[in-house]
């Protein structure tokens, strides 16, 4: 391991000023819908326009309204069985060290949206909807580490621009659970088709309601809620609180979860 000795102490001490934050390569945390109280996924992708003999990266969270579980390596991380990787936990953030350099030969190849890494953090319970900034940063670790690649060529650092994001807590919603009891029963199916055929009780969340997430209230809704519950085939109703991810007109104005 003395060539990743050597690599890891060589980019700590390059003066990360040379040619400032690199347009070509770029370490993007994606930001990410979730409901309070439950864990989420945030991704991070990596655009290298030279193959990456490896990579070290530093991200910060606001510990009052995330608790970081794991950092998890994307398949593009297991398949190519990195020689190296470490990943230390703080209550504020974490650490990550990989290197790719099996024998000379092992490296991240060249592209676009590469998705190397999903961090899990757990949202606090009590958290408002709002959003939770998760950033790359400098500050955490002893001694911190500066984001950033190494060429597999040269073994240059390669200093990358960062593109921070967040973890946006949204109300959730049980998709099928018409009538806002927090159960999906047959009574969510006749709700529906009460207010679609015989004017109704009104719908109070339309995100609900929208059974098969196709962005329109109408019969096949009230089809999938029915089929849910006896054909075991509801597709897009898992029977958990979640937050509507798709982007369509549709609202919630009483959320029936948290």
């Amino acid at each position: 391991m003395r060539w990743f000795a050597g690599l890891f102490i060589g980019s700590l001490l390059l003066p990360t000023s040379l040619g400032g934050q690199d347009p070509d390569h770029v370490m993007e945390l994606v930001s990410t819908v979730a409901v309070a109280g439950e864990t989420v996924e945030v991704p991070l992708l990596f655009d290298n326009a030279l193959p990456l003999a490896g990579y070290q990266a530093t991200v910060a969270h606001n510990p009052d309204q995330l608790t970081i579980l794991d950092v998890l390596s994307a398949e593009i991380t297991i398949d190519l069985s990195p020689e190296f990787l470490q990943v230390s936990l703080y209550p504020n953030g974490f650490n990550l060290v990989v290197a790719y350099m099996q024998g000379g030969l092992g490296h991240l190849p060249i592209g676009t949206q590469q998705e190397v890494h999903s961090i899990v953090y757990q949202v606090e319970a009590g958290m408002s909807p709002g959003s939770s900034p998760v950033g790359f940063s400098t500050d955490i670790g002893n001694p911190p580490w500066p984001s950033s690649m190494w060429d597999w060529l040269t073994g240059a650092l390669i200093v990358p621009t960062l593109l921070d994001g967040s973890v946006d807590v949204d109300v959730g919603m049980i998709r099928g659970d018409v009538n806002l009891d927090a159960t999906i029963d047959i009574s969510d199916a006749i709700h529906l088709a009460q207010w679609l055929f015989q004017q109704g009780e009104a719908i109070l969340c339309a995100d609900a309601t929208d059974s098969n997430d196709d962005g329109t209230i109408d019969m096949a809704d009230v089809v999938t809620i029915v089929n849910y519950l006896f054909l075991t085939s509801g597709g897009t109703i898992s029977g958990n609180c979640e937050v509507d991810s798709t982007i369509d007109s549709l609202d919630c104005t009483m959320p029936n979860c948290p």
